[in-house]
């Protein structure tokens, strides 16, 4: 009689591996950890690979990862591979991920009772890897193409355009995805984080879904939609025009100011539509004197205060100077990029900084941003200070602006 004890044999461990950049994720849900690993370590060649050793298990990590491909195994104890595919098509977080089925069980009824749950493909076991790479790459082939499509859509002809379809689930999503984009920009509240939630999905949820269908972040998605609004907006109300001047009247006085240093100016002052920059002193060695002026154009008093500057540039935005008014409504040229309508935080916002391209840039952005993150940014800088009007008149002063006040 073999008295020889009979050893466990050791229980494979499943690890997860973290994707990088631009890779796509895996799910293999089996709880055969044999064929688990087998699968696993064809697939980590190329991709990251997580597992999940049941049906249950796999439907939580398929919420939590949202990954590009699931394969899944048809029999398993609790929830089988059908009852997985039915709760994943079912799911406007995962709909969109193409299933796998790996089984020994494969008749054709079986096949479209599979199909028929939403499985995409079948592999019969035992499978060889070959097979396996293929029908893994085909069905990532789809949202290459998917992603391609919308990020060339520009430069492809219909046709192109015409060889990759997003199904009526995916196109219900994306619709439904621009609807909350239109109606969190009218009330002035869009933002990833507000759009997700809209969505009943966590910001990496979304992030996952909206890169696999479109190619593009989130944010890239969402500035999209506003350029395609603001383009129907310009070609179909006669009313509306286009103000190209945030950046471009610094740059060009900025070169303007290059130019006539590089002739050996040592002393001059350039003012061109309010972009102020000074070379050198004046004569007397003092700075030069410009105002600030006041935003209530029906004040009796012009400016608010006047600064002395030498060697700097001087920009301030405004709502007082490109505007109009629809009945009792004013729009200025001042936009908000999240909601493509005025900004109106404050009245004005001046900034005295070396280059005159910097400081239009700076005024416009500190006009867009909060009090707290506009004084944030100016204080990170050198040689910069800022000066805000906010809408009630209460005027707020970076640290060093009033040493550039004017003392008669």
């Amino acid at each position: 009689m073999d008295n020889t004890p009979i050893l466990p044999t050791e229980e494979k461990i499943l690890t997860d591996t973290d994707a990088e950049d631009s890779q796509y994720t895996m799910l293999v849900i089996e709880d055969n950890r044999d064929i688990a690993t087998y699968i696993g370590e064809v697939l980590s060649e190329r991709y990251a690979v997580a597992f999940a050793t049941n049906g249950e298990d796999g439907w939580q990590k398929a919420i939590n990862l949202v990954p590009d491909l699931i394969i899944t195994d048809l029999m398993m104890p609790g929830m089988d591979g059908l009852e997985l595919c039915r709760r994943i098509r079912s799911n406007d977080v995962v709909n969109h991920i193409p299933i796998v089925i790996v089984t020994a069980k494969i008749s054709d009824q079986d096949r479209i009772k599979g199909f028929e749950a939403g499985a995409d493909a079948y592999l019969a076991k035992p499978f060889n890897v070959d097979e396996l790479r293929t029908v893994v790459e085909r069905l990532l082939d789809r949202q290459r193409s998917l992603r391609s499509k919308f990020s060339d859509n520009a430069t492809h002809t219909k046709e192109q355009q015409d060889e990759v379809q997003l199904t009526d689930t995916e196109r219900r999503f994306l619709a439904k995805t621009v609807d909350h984009i239109y109606l969190l920009m009218d009330k002035q509240q869009l933002n990833v984080n507000t759009l997700a939630e809209k969505l009943c999905m966590s910001p990496r949820q979304f992030h996952r879904k909206i890169v696999t269908l479109t190619g593009s972040s989130p944010a890239s998605f969402i500035l999209n939609i506003k350029m395609k609004r603001a383009r129907h907006l310009l070609e179909t109300d006669p009313k509306m025009s286009i103000d190209v001047g945030a950046v471009a009247k610094g740059y060009a006085v900025e070169r303007i100011a290059q130019e006539l240093i590089a002739k050996g100016v040592n002393n001059y002052t350039l003012n061109i539509g309010g972009n102020i920059r000074t070379i050198g002193t004046k004569a007397d060695g003092k700075g030069w004197v410009a105002g600030i002026q006041n935003p209530d154009i029906f004040s009796e008093d012009k400016y608010l205060l006047k600064v002395a500057v030498a060697d700097t540039a001087l920009v301030t935005s405004g709502t007082y100077q490109r505007y109009y008014y629809v009945g009792d409504v004013k729009y200025h040229h001042i936009i908000d990029p999240e909601t493509l309508m005025p900004k109106n935080n404050f009245d004005s916002v001046s900034i005295i900084t070396p280059d005159s391209g910097v400081a239009d840039a700076l005024s416009t952005a500190c006009f867009n941003l909060s009090l707290e993150a506009g004084q944030a940014l100016i204080a990170s800088l050198e040689n910069t200070e800022a000066m805000w009007v906010l809408a009630d008149g209460t005027e707020v002063y970076s640290e060093g602006f009033l040493s550039y006040l004017y003392k008669e």
